[in-house]
């Protein structure tokens, strides 16, 4: 149950790919963006999904090396990474009532 609240949202905005999390507790909020120049010649499109990560995703993030290919697929229903070791990919679960909450709080702080 706890792993599974710390699952991150993914957003494609055109130009970067947002990633977004709370801590356990809810009281940290993380967020990455993976701009243009980082993606590769991807396109992005506009559109947000909340993805499950398991530990068939971990250990495949874990083993990659500095110099290592990631590629990462965002869609509406999962999230497909692929390494050296070959693809994973994690299907949408639904957005915890907590985050969205968290999400609001985190506009508010920021302004």
């Amino acid at each position: 149950q706890l792993r599974a609240s710390l699952d991150p949202v993914v957003t494609g905005s055109g130009d970067r790919l947002r990633f977004e999390s709370f801590s356990g507790c809810g009281g940290v909020y993380a967020r990455l963006d993976v701009l243009e120049a980082g993606l590769d010649g991807g396109e992005v499109g506009h559109g947000t999904t909340n993805v499950d990560v398991n530990n068939p995703l971990r250990e495949a993030l874990s083993r990659i090396g500095a110099d290592d290919p990631l590629h990462l697929r965002v869609g509406p229903e999962e999230l497909a990474v692929t390494t050296l070791d070959g693809p994973v990919v994690e299907k949408k679960v639904p957005l915890p009532d907590r985050w969205l909450r968290g999400f609001a709080e985190a506009q508010v702080i920021a302004a």
